[in-house]
Order: C-alpha cells, then structure tokens, then sequence
C-alpha cells in the first residue's frame, strides 16, 4: 500500500502510525542487543523560556519502543509506516520482516502529496514549540534546511519538526499514533492533544486500575510494579519467551488470544469517528462496567453481595464483588480486559527482558532498570 491515496474511515479504524525511528531501534535490540550507549531527552521549561537536554540510557528507550510495539501488535489491527523511511529498519530484524509479510506492519507512501501535509505541520509544529528559545531554534532549522538542507539542531529537528510531521500524517490520514519515547515525551511536555483514541484509552484506564492495585498494596509490598503504559501486554510476551526473538513471535500469539478485544476496540473507534452515539455508549458502558467491576474487587465501593476471594502476587484479598458484576466481567471483552488489568507487570519482568538480552547484571541493564524505576 505504498502511495498517496486516502483510505476509508472502516479501512484505518483502530490502525496506528508509528515512527520509523521506534521500528529502527527496536530492529537494532532483536538482531544485534541492547544498545550500550545514551539518548538525549528534551526538557522544556516554559517558566524560564527555555528548554535543554538531559541523557538516559538508550535501552531503556529501546524497552519502552519495544512495549509500545508490542501492545499495538496484539490491540491494532494495522501498523502504519512512512515507506519513504522504511530502510531504517526492514530487512534488519527478521521478526519484523514478518509483519510487514503479514501486512500487519504496513509502509504507506503519505509524502506522494506533502504539500497536503503543510498546514497541520506548521500548526504542530507551533504546539511543540512551547519556548522562546524552541522557536528560535526551530526558525534556525528551517533557515539551514531552506539553505543548505542541513539543520544546525539535528536532534531538535528529529524531536520537533520531524515529531510534527507524524502528528500531521496521523491527523490528515485519520489515524491513532504511537510515538517515539523520546518524541512522545516532548508532546505530553507540550500538552500536544491529537484524536480520540480508543485502543489507548482502554491502555489509560488499565494503567489507571494498576496504579489503585498498588496503592492497595501498601508502600511494604515486596512487589514493585512496572508503571509504564502498556507494559501489561509487553509483560505477557516476556514472561512466555526464552530469547528476545521470540517476543514478537509471542505477541503475534496473543494477537490472536486478543482478537475479540481488538475487534471490539476497532467497533469502539469507528464509532467515535463517525460519531455513532449508540455504539460510543454500549462500549463506554462496558469499559464503566470493569471500572466499577475492579474498583470493588480492590474495595473501593460496598455493593451488596458473596465475598469473594481475590489473590495476585504476595496478596490476598477478600472483597464484595455482587454476583450479576461477576458474571458480566468472566466472559467476552470485559474478561479480556479484566485479564490484562489483573496482569500487572513487574520489575521482575523487566529484570526477565534485560536476562534475555544478556544484561540484567550490566551497568547498562542496572542503568536501564534505573530508568524505570524512576518513573514509578
């Protein structure tokens, strides 16, 4: 499908472009390792007018594009890519080969027009460019590209511009988006807001019902929990692999496991794109349904009923779920969720993925292990 034209609203629902930079990194970590050495993170200070770059370890920059990758495999039905950038990464890593074989991975011509691309660039571009200082730099980008096609910030340039032409192509080709790390955290920074998205809103709520399973357990659980969105599903793939080329094989497994999910996820996000308010509110009621479901396993309401009993980790819990709840939340996509949020990931996972890549006792890997730590 490599060419310009315009696709359906049915054809791209719950389809997700994503960088070629994240598919570069992530073919480099399954065919040659973890990369040893740093990335650079923009920092934006809006109080102060400027912004800087601070580094962390590339792996742990490649873990988080691996998760991402992941999760999209077994909840997307499509993987969209620029094929101008494609050789970045394919014929790399034979695990991602497959799926562009498959046509779950599908590079996609968006620059067969660019000028379409330019109003909703210069737009993003205006959004991520929060600072003074940012502006500047950005202007000196397109005066060094304009001039002598090199820009004097080239990290800058990958992170803004380049992060702006994605959100670009999302939004005119009607698509969800999963970003680089790096690029994702300077538009969360940014309070960058593209459309609704409903496979990363159920991803949202997941993290959500995690986040209280903690609290639940106290600050003396010896049970430290991998907070990071969509580690749930990475964290499937992990736990079922012996070498890091069988994660993507994995995720395809579940991929099918999840396939009820993943339809109803596509059903959900063509409703919010055609603006279906039956559909919205049949999927919504479902996804209100496992919230309140959750809430009460963990103890967070009383609703009358048989105690049941309820065990993950070092924990027991006996709590009230009501009978009627139980039975709705043990079959169809309301179990599936319901086995991805009890499914919580762990530093043990992690601390599994880095044995995998032969790095668990490295200073890179304890680096690594650091990175995720500190976003707990």
């Amino acid at each position: 499908m490599e060419n310009g034209e315009k696709m359906s609203t049915a054809a791209t629902a719950n389809c997700v472009l994503v960088d070629n930079w994240s598919m570069q990194i992530v073919a480099q970590a399954l065919s040659k390792g973890i990369d040893t050495g740093e990335a650079a993170l923009l920092d934006v200070d809006t109080a102060r007018d400027s912004h800087s770059f601070r580094n962390t370890a590339e792996g742990a920059i490649a873990v988080e594009a691996l998760f991402d990758l992941i999760a999209d495999i077994v909840l997307r039905e499509q993987i969209w890519v620029d094929a101008n950038f494609k050789d970045a990464w394919l014929g790399k890593s034979n695990a991602l080969d497959s799926l562009v074989d498959d046509e779950i991975v599908v590079p996609f011509g968006f620059l067969a027009e660019p000028e379409g691309l330019n109003e909703s660039r210069n737009y993003f571009v205006s959004k991520l460019c929060a600072t003074g200082s940012l502006r500047s730099a950005q202007k000196e980008n397109e005066e060094g590209w304009r001039i002598r096609k090199e820009t004097p910030h080239r990290l800058l340039s990958q992170i803004v511009w380049g992060g702006a032409g994605m959100l670009a192509r999302a939004h005119c080709y009607n698509l969800s988006y999963t970003p680089f790390p790096v690029r994702r955290r300077a538009m969360v920074s940014a309070r960058v807001v593209w459309a609704e998205d409903a496979a990363q809103g159920l991803r949202d709520l997941i993290s959500e019902k995690q986040a209280k399973m903690s609290l639940v357990e106290g600050p003396d659980s010896r049970i430290t929990r991998l907070k990071l969105n969509g580690a749930e599903l990475a964290a499937l793939a992990i736990r079922e692999s012996s070498s890091p080329k069988d994660l993507i094989a994995v995720a395809l497994q579940l991929r099918q496991e999840y396939a009820e999910l993943r339809g109803w996820l596509t059903e959900y996000q063509r409703a919010l794109e055609t603006r279906d308010a039956d559909t919205i509110t049949r999927c919504r009621k479902i996804l209100r349904s496992v919230s309140s479901y959750v809430d009460a396993k963990l103890g967070k309401s009383g609703p009358s009923g048989p105690t049941f009993t309820l065990g993950w980790g070092a924990m027991q819990l006996a709590l009230q779920v009501s009978p009627v709840q139980e039975v709705k939340n043990r079959f169809g996509v309301q179990a599936q969720i319901n086995k991805l949020i009890f499914s919580q990931s762990a530093m043990q996972d992690l601390n599994k993925l880095l044995t995998l890549f032969g790095q668990r006792t490295t200073r890179n890997g304890l680096t690594i292990a650091e990175h995720f730590q500190s976003m707990v």
